[in-house]
This record gives C-alpha cells, structure tokens and sequence, in this order.
C-alpha cells in the first residue's frame, strides 16, 4: 500500500552470566532482506519525509569512544525481541541491523543485544541478582514498565538526568511517558524511538468484516462513527448485541461458538482508564503523586461492562493465555482469525501474528470508544508490557558519556532508520488492511494516555488491577468501598516512591 500524507504525525514521544542469558547477538539478518504530544524538534522537511520526518539530535556527527562494548540485557520472548531482532530477515530487521551499524560506526562501540531468557517482564530481577553478587556486566536494560519502579527504588538505576548528551526535549523521546516515569526531579527509565513495542502494546478493537456483513453491520458506517466521534460506549455495547451462534451444537456457549463480541476481562480492560478518561492521580503543589478517582464514574463503567460481558448474549470473556483461563473466562487462541468473534478487544501487537496475517476474512481496526459524547477525544492506552530503557547503577562514571550517547543514539536512528520502516512498510502496508483502517490507526497512536499511576501500580498493590480489571473479571462492583478502604495506603506507598527516588536522584 502506497499513501501520500500531507498531515503529520509526529512520534508521539513529542546470575546474569552463563545459563541465565542466551548469547548476544548484532549479526546481519540472514533473510533477504498522559495524551503524549511532542512538538516537531530540528526537522527537515516533513512533507518530504513522510509521516516520521527526520529528526536530528546535538551530538558530533563523530564521537571516538574506543570501540568499547556497550552490553544491552533485553527480553527473549520473540513479541518483545523482534523490536531488537536484526537476524529474522524482512525489512524492520534490516531497519534495525541498519541502525546498530549506523550508532557503532558513529560512536565507534561494539553493541551486544543480550536477550534474558527467563522472564517476561524484562531483566529487573536478574541484573537486581547481579548487581547484588557484584556481577553485572550491563550497560543497559530494556523491559517493561510493570516492575521497573520497584528496582528504582532500591537504588539499582542510575537517574538519566544525569547523563550526557541525553535530550529529552527531543521529539524522537516520548516527553509524555517520560514525564510519568518522573518523580522528584529523578528519572530512571525513559521510552520513546527506541522501541516499536511501545506501539505494539496500544490497544484496539478488531472487527471481522465478513461476519460484519453477514449480520448486515455496515463496515464504513463504523469507521465514520469514529471519524465524527460518536464511537462511545453505549454504541459499543450495542453493536454486536445478540450475535451468536452454536457452531458445535453443543447446546452451551463455550470457546468453541461464534460470538458477536470477544473482550478480555484481563489486561485488556485496562485499556478502558484511558478510553473514558478516567484520571486516577494528581500532582500536588510539592510534586507528590496524590491518588484520586472519580468513584461514581468508575461505577458506572464497572456495571455496564459487567452486563455486557456476564449477562448480555453474544459476549465472550476472554484470557490472553491459559494461566487466567477458568471455567468461563476462555483462552484466546485464534478465534478471531478463524471466524468466529465479530469484534475483538487486543493488543496492536496482534496484526504482525501469523493468525492475522494469514486471516482470510478482512478486519478493520478501531479505537477503544469514547465514555460518551461530550468526552472530547479518543484516548488510547498502552499495555504495561511496553519497553522502557535503564542504566543499572553498577554502570562506572567514566562509562556513562559512551551509554548517554548511545542511548541518545538509540532513539535518534529509531526515530529516523527504524520507525518510518514499522510504520510504513510493516504496520500500515503489510499488517493493516484498508485506508480506513490506517485512519483510525492514526487516531488511536496519535491519543495515546496513560496515567502516571499506572509506572508505579505493582509499588501500590495493583490497585488499577483490583478497581477495574479484577471487578469485572469476578463479576462484582465494590468500587466505593474498595477504593475508601485503599486510599490512605496508596497514596502512602506514593509518597514512599517519592522518598525512594528522591534518595537515590544523585547517582
């Protein structure tokens, strides 16, 4: 698929030895080849460049560091490796390879990616091993936000304020999740270009389109909804009501049926915080994070949702693996792919499957809906699986000029080798199908909100998890009084986040 885009979408950025790491890896691929908003920063020509317009960084064109190692421990799972992958063959991986090349040569490093095969959140837990024996060998760790905090807070990373040459007012960081991550002035995980996981991790709404038309659902009529901002959640509720079919013959309704809606009540849900613009936290006045909901908003959301999934036919509760499954909560497998759900809550991630790719039936792509419509825009949420980027603190002072501008480098090339490859010749040409689809994309990536609760949430009890995913997934509403019974511990846990990274902010 070729597109002219005259608008502009900016990145929106505006133990450990042997056994414990598979080998690292920087080989030529053996194939054939909060709503964040940035402003645009020392571009070239955007029209000309399409939708990720070149972005230069502050850097010496040339920096000498001695061909020294730069040591980067990432997550093995192939969902999260292939950002870093430069062996698979196809065009991202050469985009990557290319960028690898691109930062050596102009630092003269030798770059190692060291993918950490034992966990799926990323490699806190090992280097926090490593860093403990006096064995971290690691100049960088990539993983997901989930715990990162809590290693923070142990005074195991370093703040990136205090490294050279890293620029965060730079459009190819994303200012947004950054400033989340913050907290007294300290940071010590950022995100931005970097990774197309980040993307990856967005949530949306599938829809089938030939099952669409087979229960007179009309395609267009949907993607204008969204394009007038009428895509609310009584329309969601709706649109699938009473589509189902025992396709087994079985006489009950189980994985094996076809079903109008299929919603994650897992982490899928919590997609639905940022889609109806519910705010959980606020700073106060000396910068700390003080935890607050909307109860009676939250309640409502909780109920309807509880009805669509439990009582209204033709919805199906779904797990994204076998460990959440139940007795009525189904594994999601591949039922979207083969015909059988109509609409599907999921990551973004889900288009560069197999599965989808190989799908018969065309699918379009919608954003989680509005609260209703005098909510002003779409909001998106990012999983909590999405990457972000520390220097453990066992990283020595004379290293920490060559890790900034590596780093720095990093999301640079990211944002100008890597990114218009993902989106242009990946995302929007080989896994999106249709232009109204790549419109709606648009829409979902250019809304993306996560509150800062949600960097720190497993340092405070998961309470994001209990207040809405946990409700619906059990059926029940005890909105009220669990968040009474919870809001002096939280915003206690807070203010010890705050202490934390205050403590450590100087190294």
């Amino acid at each position: 698929m070729q597109m002219k885009r005259a608008v502009i979408f900016l990145l929106l950025l505006c133990m450990l030895g042997t056994g414990i790491l598979s080998s690292c890896a920087t080989k030529k691929p053996s194939g054939n080849n909060e709503t964040v908003e940035t402003k645009p920063s020392d571009t070239t020509n955007a029209e000309e460049e399409g939708l990720f317009p070149k972005i230069r960084d502050d850097m010496p064109s040339t920096m000498d560091f001695g061909a020294k190692k730069v040591r980067m421990a990432v997550r093995s799972n192939e969902r999260f490796y292939s950002e870093f992958n430069t062996e698979s063959g196809g065009v991202l991986s050469d985009a990557l390879y290319e960028r690898i090349l691109n930062i050596e040569d102009r630092l003269n490093i030798q770059i190692e990616i060291c993918p950490d095969i034992n966990s799926t959140h990323g490699p806190w837990e090992n280097i926090s091993n490593s860093i403990m024996t006096g064995s971290c060998t690691y100049q960088v760790a990539a993983g997901s936000s989930y715990k990162a905090a809590s290693f923070a807070m142990q005074g195991e990373y370093r703040n990136l304020r205090n490294l050279e040459h890293l620029n965060f007012e730079k459009a190819y960081w994303s200012q947004g999740m950054i400033e989340n991550l913050t907290v007294a002035d300290a940071t010590y995980f950022a995100t931005g270009s970097l990774s197309t996981y980040f993307w990856d991790s967005a949530y949306v709404i599938y829809f089938n389109k030939q099952l669409a038309s087979n229960y007179d659902i009309d395609a267009a009529a949907l993607y204008q909804k969204v394009l007038d901002g009428a895509w609310t959640l009584d329309e969601m509720l709706e649109v699938s009501k009473g589509v189902y079919l025992d396709l087994n013959h079985n006489g009950v309704e189980d994985d094996g049926d076809l079903f109008g809606f299929g919603i994650q009540v897992t982490s899928a849900t919590d997609g639905f915080w940022s889609a109806f613009d519910i705010r959980n936290t606020e700073l106060t006045e000396d910068g700390n994070i003080r935890y607050m909901l909307d109860v009676e908003k939250l309640d409502d959301v909780v109920s309807r949702l509880n009805r669509f999934v439990w009582e209204q036919s033709g919805t199906v509760a779904l797990s994204e693996n076998a460990g959440y499954a139940s007795t009525n909560v189904y594994e999601l497998k591949n039922q979207f792919a083969s015909d059988q759900i109509m609409f599907l809550t999921d990551l973004l991630y889900r288009t560069s499957t197999s599965a989808m790719r190989d799908m018969k039936s065309d699918y379009g792509v919608l954003p989680y809906p509005k609260y209703d419509t005098t909510q002003e825009s779409y909001r998106s949420f990012v999983h909590d699986q999405m990457t972000i980027f520390g220097v453990p603190v066992t990283v020595s002072d004379s290293e920490l000029e060559m890790v900034g501008a590596f780093l720095e480098a990093m999301a640079s090339e990211g944002q100008n080798t890597v990114m218009p490859v993902y989106y242009k010749k990946v995302l929007t040409s080989r896994n999106i199908r249709d232009l109204q689809s790549v419109k709606t994309l648009d829409i979902i990536l250019s809304s993306i909100a996560v509150d800062r609760i949600w960097f720190y949430n497993y340092s405070v009890g998961r309470i994001n998890n209990v207040l809405l995913r946990e409700q619906v997934w059990n059926n029940k509403n005890e909105i009220s009084s669990t968040y009474r019974s919870n809001y002096e511990t939280v915003n206690n846990l807070l203010l010890t986040v705050r202490e934390k990274y205050e403590k450590y902010k100087d190294r």
